[in-house]
């Protein structure tokens, strides 16, 4: 393997939809590592969505559009939550301890990924 690289596989996966994304909605995906360990890590997910112009979509019934903790746009739908565990693993594809310097890449905090939608949304031409 080279120096510099890791890999990680994913082992876990688990995912809840709460509601649907349509044709020229604005999707933004949030993602936060939100456990560390000796050979794996954890990242939630979160997935929101707007129309295209920007402008919250109206939520169906039990569907909160509120702001939380985590960042959560105003206004935006919450369309899915989830969580991903991955392991780093060595050239012969098994576990190995996480170097200091693959968890110092890896962004601190909420990122937020935008992507889709219509009209003169900035994130249209993403």
């Amino acid at each position: 393997m080279k120096t510099g690289r890791d890999f990680s596989m994913v082992v876990a996966s688990a995912f809840q939809y709460k509601a649907p994304a349509t044709f020229l909605d604005a999707l933004t995906i949030h993602a936060t590592v939100t456990r560390w360990g000796r050979t794996s890590f954890e990242v939630e997910y979160r997935g929101e969505v707007s129309n295209g112009s920007g402008a919250p979509v109206a939520s169906p019934p039990n569907v909160s559009s509120s702001p939380d903790a985590s960042g959560a746009c105003s206004g935006a739908k919450a369309i899915f939550t989830g969580t991903m565990t991955y392991v780093c693993i060595d050239e012969n594809k098994r576990p190995k301890v996480i170097r200091p310097e693959f968890r110092e890449q890896m962004p601190r905090g909420v990122v937020g990924v935008g992507v889709g939608g219509g009209g003169s949304s900035p994130r249209s031409k993403l």
